[in-house]
C-alpha cells in the first residue's frame, strides 16, 4: 500500500482523509501490522483509485525472454560480433 501511496504522490495524511480513516490506522496497514478488514483496505483502495487485486498480487518483475539462437549484433571496427546466450547445457 505504500508503494501505491507514493507513486500516487500522496501523503498519508490525504489517503487517510479520502478513505476516511484514521492516520494512525493507515501507517499500521502500510506497515504490515494490522489484520484488517476487506472493507478496512477497500476504503484506500478507492482513494487510491486502484483496483483492490493490486494490493493482493505481488508486483511483477520485468521480465524479458532472449532465446539461446538469438542475440543483438554488435559491430567493431573490423567485424560484426554476436553476442548471445547458450542455452542450457552448452558451453
Amino acid at each position: 500500500m505504500r508503494r501505491e501511496r507514493s507513486c500516487s504522490g500522496l501523503s498519508l495524511s490525504e489517503v487517510a482523509r479520502r478513505a476516511d480513516i484514521s492516520k494512525s490506522k493507515l501507517s499500521h496497514l502500510e506497515a504490515g501490522k494490522d489484520n484488517p478488514s476487506l472493507e478496512t483496505l477497500w476504503a484506500p483502495c478507492v482513494a487510491l483509485d486502484i483496483p483492490y487485486s493490486q494490493l493482493l498480487d505481488p508486483p511483477r518483475p520485468h521480465i524479458q525472454a532472449i532465446r539461446a539462437d538469438e542475440g543483438a549484433a554488435v559491430a567493431d571496427e573490423q567485424r560484426v560480433i554476436l553476442i548471445r546466450r547458450a542455452a542450457l547445457g552448452e558451453r
